[in-house]
């Protein structure tokens, strides 16, 4: 790595950040050196105080209740309302799409719809065949709108500004995450047409 590229990284993660990825780095090239599987990104290694100090208290990241207490001076009423209006109508299957307009995907939300036109794609199709039908369904990006969950942001951080519908906001994503991955199974329907 050259010097001006690292001191780039340092100005962008900030010394806290940089550290970490330096320990990182460290650790990995570690394991590799001793011939130890490097692993997936979910796992954590064991260690005795595991339990005590999950490996998310180490990121260099606040809390999202306390980033949206910090930012409450700068978010004004009527922003909030707005967000907590998507994130409500996302639980409902409308969702806020490309940042301009609402679409009804139906609740629960129907993953094969196209919302301008309420054709459906078909959903049993292989995926390298299933956009030959798009003279009849419309245009693929309307429905894969939906599976790309801008919708997630919205409750995400509706939740943080509200936590007491937190838990309401997450299990109604985590719903939907659940039934989408079971009614898109792999290989099959217009959402794995395309790696976007």
């Amino acid at each position: 790595m050259r010097l001006r590229d690292l001191s780039q990284e340092v100005v962008e993660l900030g010394p806290r950040g940089a550290l970490f990825r330096a320990s990182w780095e460290l650790r990995t090239r570690a394991r590799a050196a001793a011939g130890r599987p490097l692993g997936s990104c979910s796992q954590v290694e064991e260690t005795e105080d595991s339990a005590a100090d999950p490996w998310t208290t180490r990121l260099p990241l606040a809390d999202p209740v306390s980033v949206a207490g910090a930012l409450r001076d700068c978010v004004g009423p009527e922003a909030i309302s707005r967000l907590q209006t998507a994130a409500d109508g996302a639980l409902a299957g409308r969702i806020l799409c490309f940042d301009g307009w609402y679409a009804d995907y139906g609740r629960p939300i129907d993953w094969s719809l196209n919302p301008v036109s309420g054709e459906r794609w078909p959903s049993r199709v292989v995926a390298s065949r299933v956009l030959r039908d798009q003279k009849r369904a419309g245009d693929v990006k309307l429905t894969w709108e939906i599976g790309r969950f801008p919708h997630a942001y919205y409750l995400a951080r509706a939740a943080a500004f509200g936590p007491g519908r937190a838990p309401e906001y997450a299990t109604g994503l985590t719903t939907q995450i659940v039934d989408f991955a079971l009614r898109n199974p792999e290989g099959y329907g217009v959402h794995w047409a395309s790696g976007q």
